[in-house]
């Protein structure tokens, strides 16, 4: 186990085999887990995301998840 930094980790963060997903508000930021590079950022209009908790990723999108699923937002 090891420490990662990740200026979007606010919210919540997900992994998968090779990477983590970090939240804040209305961005999710992919990082890779081996060397800690961010690999691709995500940022929603906050009038519709205005405080996103978690997500279930689906595929492609962020380079390897097709979509977002907001499973937690409180706005």
């Amino acid at each position: 186990m090891r420490r990662l930094r990740a200026r979007e980790a606010r919210q919540s963060v997900a992994a998968d085999a090779r990477s983590v997903y970090a939240v804040a508000n209305s961005t999710v930021a992919r990082y890779d887990k081996a060397t800690g590079r961010r690999l691709a950022v995500w940022n929603g209009d906050p009038a519709r995301f205005p405080h996103v908790n978690n997500c279930v990723g689906r595929r492609r999108a962020l380079g390897g998840v097709d979509d977002l699923v907001d499973a937690g937002s409180s706005g």
